[in-house]
């Protein structure tokens, strides 16, 4: 639905279309508009997420309003931003509203503050990660939280049992999101109960085949514990939080937790890790946080491999609380919706309408918009300081790579071959990441190569001649490719570069 226009009027870019979490946050912000009519228009960015939801909201071509809001997080803006017509962001103030799960932001990320003026966070947690870091200012706005409107339909599973229930997405990472965590206090709490059950509801195991195994292995043998993995619209996943009679989240760290606060907000006790975002809208006395330690990051995704520590929860108590749950179920619910009322009180539609009119006024009076806009500058060519530097180069180009796709290394490929078709190229990855069948089909270079990144040594670089060293994508520092990495810092090479997600050129050593 396209608003009029307004000069606290604002853009709104996100996945609008999106079944899954982050594209559930623009809609919230669009509602609260909607509701205190604060005008808007919306442009939808698309996404390779399959599940898809409708909504109410025209795509708008004209953006009318002064202020940009991007959806958008920081390993995508820049890309997003790419696509745009210079005349969609020069003389607006660009906001973007990002989520981090982590306590320190990496830096690998760091390029993404020059794509936005400003940046607006939902939870103390992701501000304090960011601010300690960010060159322009950020914000806390509560998220326009709206409680899930359940239709009473048949239960997706015959309700014989209590049931506990744990939801999670193996591309938001397996150790952060921690079901062995669930499943292992669920076994503690329930030794020799046959009247529990665990439902661990999941997606995208495809793309973690040995994550998912893992699981497999550790649920085996009980028939108590039920795998559930797919991508479910959000109706069905109210239907399936309704069904159940507790929720469980044993996160390592989360900047948010929506499912959490979803499950609350239908009545159901929610036994949390009580550590990251989510304590932005859980007090600290509500019975059913776990306690927790501080560990250090191991995770599976490379953009959490930093230096850096989350919680590790207490399963002793975990597995204490469920059976509290089912023994006191009576007084669990009744503490879960003294919660629901007090979230509801502070996340809520009105409020964040007002500090988000509050922060474009302030915006407009200090100066701030005025000032932004004078110094904008039409975003460069996504390749174009890889190919400012290949033009200073010849000679072999190493590229060592992680888990990109297939089309992102076609991509960079083409471009040094457009830039200079003189440059050889070897290409180090995982045989099972496709790499190696996009080095074969690129066949243009006459050396060209693909190796194996565990089983290269020292030696095989002494006897190569190369001018720069070339490491894309997010994290050099991670365990894929750490012996890569070692061996040219023990050889002291100083050129090696790292060339950021979106393109970005900085120097490693």
């Amino acid at each position: 639905m396209k608003q009029t226009s307004s000069q606290t009027g604002v853009n709104i870019f996100g996945h609008i279309d999106g079944g899954f979490g982050l594209a559930k946050v623009p809609k919230y912000f669009m509602h609260a508009f909607e509701k205190c009519r604060l005008p808007f228009c919306v442009r939808t960015v698309e996404t390779s997420n399959s599940l898809k939801e409708s909504h109410s909201f025209n795509n708008s071509h004209q953006l009318d309003h002064p202020f940009n809001l991007y959806f958008v997080n920081p390993d995508s803006i820049k890309g997003m931003k790419r696509k745009l017509s210079p005349a969609d962001y020069l003389k607006k103030y660009e906001i973007a509203i990002w989520y981090w799960e982590l306590e320190k932001f990496p830096d690998f990320f760091y390029s993404a503050f020059s794509a936005v003026n400003e940046i607006w966070v939902n939870t103390n947690f992701v501000r304090q990660s960011l601010a300690a870091v960010s060159p322009v200012p950020v914000m806390t706005i509560p998220l326009p939280y709206s409680p899930p409107v359940w239709k009473k339909t048949q239960p997706p599973f015959k309700k014989e049992h209590f049931t506990f229930l744990y939801i999670f997405d193996y591309n938001s990472d397996f150790e952060r999101k921690n079901p062995l965590g669930a499943v292992r206090a669920f076994k503690k709490a329930f030794p020799n109960n046959f009247d529990v059950r665990l439902i661990l509801k999941s997606s995208n195991s495809h793309s973690f085949p040995e994550c998912k195994k893992i699981l497999e292995n550790e649920t085996s043998g009980d028939p108590r514990i039920f795998l559930m993995d797919r991508p479910l619209p959000r109706s069905e996943l109210y239907d399936l939080i309704h069904a159940c009679d507790a929720f469980v989240s044993l996160h390592r760290s989360e900047g948010f937790a929506l499912n959490v606060l979803d499950a609350i907000s239908l009545g159901k006790p929610a036994i949390t890790t009580g550590y990251g975002g989510n304590m932005d809208y859980m007090d600290r006395d509500y019975p059913f946080l776990v306690s927790y330690k501080k560990i250090k990051v191991k995770a599976h995704l490379e953009f959490y491999q930093i230096d850096c520590e989350w919680a590790d929860p207490d399963l002793a108590d975990a597995a204490h609380k469920m059976k509290f749950i089912y023994e006191h179920y009576e007084q669990a619910k009744i503490a879960s919706q003294l919660a629901r009322d007090k979230i509801l009180l502070n996340f809520n539609p009105d409020k964040t309408a007002r500090a988000v009119r509050n922060r474009l006024n302030e915006i407009q009076t200090l100066g701030l918009f005025k000032r932004a806009i004078t110094i904008k500058k039409p975003f460069e060519d996504e390749f174009f300081r890889l190919r400012h530097l290949i033009k200073e180069t010849k000679g072999l180009c190493i590229l060592l790579f992680y888990t990109v796709r297939k089309e992102r290394l076609l991509k960079i490929l083409h471009c040094i071959k457009e830039t200079d078709s003189s440059i050889q190229v070897h290409i180090f990855g995982r045989e099972d990441t496709g790499l190696a069948k996009a080095a074969d089909d690129y066949y243009i270079y006459k050396d060209k190569g693909f190796y194996e990144a565990g089983k290269v040594d020292k030696k095989w670089f002494k006897n190569k001649k190369y001018d720069f060293c070339l490491i894309p994508f997010y994290n050099y520092r991670g365990s894929t490719y750490q012996n890569v990495f070692e061996i040219l810092q023990d050889l002291k090479v100083k050129n090696i570069i790292g060339l950021g997600i979106e393109g970005d050129i900085f120097r490693v050593s």
